[in-house]
């Protein structure tokens, strides 16, 4: 019995709905789309999804695909994209994730971390390199999600991670020449937040810095450092004594 081509075998599926034409043709190529799936994701179970997906495509398309086309290689080129859709859900799923375990972490940090951290934060932020300092500022001062940081910073999710990890890793090292051993997941929530600005705070309006003296006036030297601090700050109004 002559064995049908592929091409014969994808027009009785495409015009007969012929589901064992369709098992012939699975049974021809999983192996050839199973193994290009590993080589890229080099997960059994990952490749697996991806050989499925790339057979259901190739039912779906099967009344698109002409009678030149060499099965095999779309196949291949085929699981190609579907392996890397598959990684970048991956990825965006193991970056979810990680969020999710440094929120649990914020109120399970250790805690004699922070009084031993404290005193040397600044410090050991100020040593990092701009790019770094940057991302720590952004991701744990401001407590702002990865895709920000990497808005601001120009960096892919991949890059922002990589470069938030390394920042890390510099600090903790940092502290452990100090005397202060430590994990990266405790440092990163031992930052603390910024703080509200206190509800009495307030510029007064007697505060307000001079004009400058049009031309040909005298000079005005002016002294930031006249006026005491209270100004900026009063406390609370004294009663006038009766």
């Amino acid at each position: 019995m002559r064995l049908r081509d592929d091409a014969e075998l994808l027009s009785a599926y495409a015009t007969q709905r012929s589901e064992e034409a369709f098992a012939t043709l699975v049974e021809r190529h999983v192996s050839l789309v199973y193994s290009s799936a590993l080589r890229q994701v080099r997960d059994p179970h990952l490749a697996e999804e991806i050989t499925q997906a790339v057979f259901i495509i190739l039912a779906r398309k099967a009344g698109s695909l002409g009678k030149e086309t060499v099965l095999a290689g779309w196949l291949c080129r085929t699981a190609r994209f579907a392996a890397c859709n598959a990684l970048k859900a991956e990825h965006r799923r193991q970056h979810r994730e990680q969020e999710a375990y440094m929120e649990s972490l914020l109120h399970e940090s250790e805690p004699g971390a922070w009084p031993q951290i404290a005193p040397l934060l600044d410090e050991a932020v100020a040593q990092l390199a701009e790019a770094d300092r940057n991302a720590v500022v952004l991701r744990f001062y401001e407590q702002r999600p990865l895709e920000d940081v990497g808005r601001v910073l120009g960096l892919n999710a991949d890059a922002t991670q990589k470069r938030v990890s390394r920042a890390l890793e510099k600090l903790r090292k940092f502290f452990a020449k100090r005397g202060v051993v430590s994990t990266t997941a405790v440092i990163a929530v031992t930052f603390p937040p910024i703080p509200f600005k206190p509800r009495r705070w307030r510029w007064p309006k007697q505060q307000r810095l001079p004009r400058l003296p049009r031309r040909g006036g005298e000079r005005f030297d002016f002294n930031p450092h006249q006026r005491s601090i209270e100004n900026l700050w009063p406390g609370p109004k004294q009663k006038r004594p009766s």
